[in-house]
């Protein structure tokens, strides 16, 4: 199969293994729904990017990688990314002191938020390093210079005027993205920023998510517009960056078709420009910044659910144990994922089936659409269905709609397995309630 990656995924007669574990195993063990994540896969993936960029950059180069902690936000993989030395992106105050509780530095957190209120900055106070969004935050921000932990040492979310992403709603800058300072107001946020007292020291962008050949070439576009604007600040304001944030967003193939990044070959790029547009600019050595989650995530997990019923409905369905509270990204993107029968996994395809959920939403599927299916072996109840490549916006997207529970988690490390999020109760949907 396309998707089977040595000591991650692969199929041993006629069963799909997950970091060599079977799944049949695991989900007899645990129950389905379960998300099943490979640490391994989370460090391979950071360090392939890693190194991907550092090899191509000058030796007096510092690069960091900006973990995009929303596309998986769960304590054990924040643990494992800090053990390899990432640094995180959090959007959220609770997302920041969540870092934190994981043991992330305050030096290693970026917080960039959107509409961020006065309250949800305060909290982050001594946490995080602040990353402005919009003219109105620059304002915002500095009336708690008061407060105590307040640090002046902001950096600014520029958008380039040009986005890319895998679905609209993905992409996160051009003229009709609702993040970051446009780029025409470059200039008049910075100079802005120090009249209010404070210092700017980095500048920022990110353009989308899942950005995939041939649009990377818009992810290398916007980097180079970054650098020239840092370079024109720099210029006019006599700032000197500390640091240059690049973004996030490189995508990950989800079917046969989609062509893969060549991290060697965007390692270079990306260095490229990056040296280039330094020398071009005079600018001083600022540490280059990434933001990656679903590189790093998104092929790490899978979801396994078991079939529940099989019936002709006009045509052949396939119900499974969750529905999109589980896995939301085919109902909300129409994403497609890989959906193997994990006990047939080595089985050839026979019928067309619509994977449906157990949700009351007659667009509660995982075939992209209500109206679209899947060509899959003979399926029976009591099989069990494998949805591949869901560490990034899986679990992290996961609800409680229609009173159903967020399914339980487990990690697979060096060959054990932990759980690292228990399954809902109908007591934790309740008790935090009152009439």
């Amino acid at each position: 199969m396309w998707w089977e990656i040595p000591k991650h995924l692969e199929v041993r007669n006629d069963t799909l293994f997950i970091a060599g574990k079977s799944t049949i195993e695991l989900a007899q063990e645990y129950g389905t729904p379960l998300y099943v994540i490979n640490a391994d896969r989370i460090r391979a993936n950071y360090q392939r990017l890693y190194s991907a960029v550092t090899k191509h950059l000058s030796k007096d180069r510092n690069f960091d990688i900006n973990y995009a902690m929303k596309a998986h936000s769960g304590l054990a993989v924040l643990e494992t990314l800090k053990e390899v030395g990432s640094h995180v992106d959090a959007t959220s105050s609770f997302e920041v002191l969540t870092a934190e509780y994981v043991g992330f530095p305050k030096e290693k957190i970026l917080y960039t938020g959107t509409s961020v209120k006065p309250e949800d900055m305060r909290i982050t106070l001594g946490k995080a390093k602040m990353n402005i969004d919009s003219i109105g935050q620059i304002d915002r921000y500095a009336k708690l210079k008061d407060e105590e932990k307040f640090n002046p040492r902001v950096s600014i979310r520029i958008n380039p005027g040009k986005g890319a992403g895998h679905v609209p709603e993905c992409i996160t800058a051009g003229k009709d993205a609702k993040y970051g300072v446009p780029e025409y107001q470059t200039i008049k946020a910075y100079k802005m920023a120090i009249d209010h007292g404070l210092e700017p020291v980095g500048i920022h962008c990110h353009i989308g998510s899942g950005i995939l050949p041939p649009d990377i070439g818009t992810y290398y576009s916007a980097a180079e517009t970054l650098l020239d604007l840092a370079g024109e600040v720099s210029k006019k304001l006599n700032i000197e960056f500390e640091f240059v944030d690049i973004g996030g967003g490189i995508g990950i193939p989800y079917k046969e078709t989609d062509k893969p990044i060549n991290m060697d070959i965007f390692g270079k790029k990306v260095a490229e420009i990056v040296e280039s547009k330094a020398d071009e600019h005079s600018l001083d050595n600022f540490t280059l910044k990434m933001e990656p989650g679903r590189y790093i995530v998104g092929n790490s997990e899978i979801l396994l659910m078991a079939v529940v019923d099989v019936s002709d409905k006009y045509m052949l369905e396939l119900g499974v144990d969750g529905g999109f509270n589980v896995f939301d990204r085919p109902a909300r993107y129409n994403a497609y994922h890989e959906i193997v029968i994990a006990n047939k996994a080595d089985e050839e395809p026979k019928k067309d089936y619509r994977v449906s959920g157990n949700l009351c939403e007659s667009g509660d599927v995982f075939t992209e659409s209500k109206k679209t299916s899947r060509k899959l072996p003979f399926a029976e109840e009591n099989d069990l269905i494998a949805i591949l490549h869901v560490g990034a916006y899986g679990l992290s997207m996961a609800s409680n709609y229609n009173m159903r529970g967020i399914p339980m988690e487990i990690m697979v490390d060096g060959g054990e397995q932990r759980i690292t999020r228990e399954r809902d109760t109908w007591e934790d949907l309740v008790f935090k309630q009152n009439f």
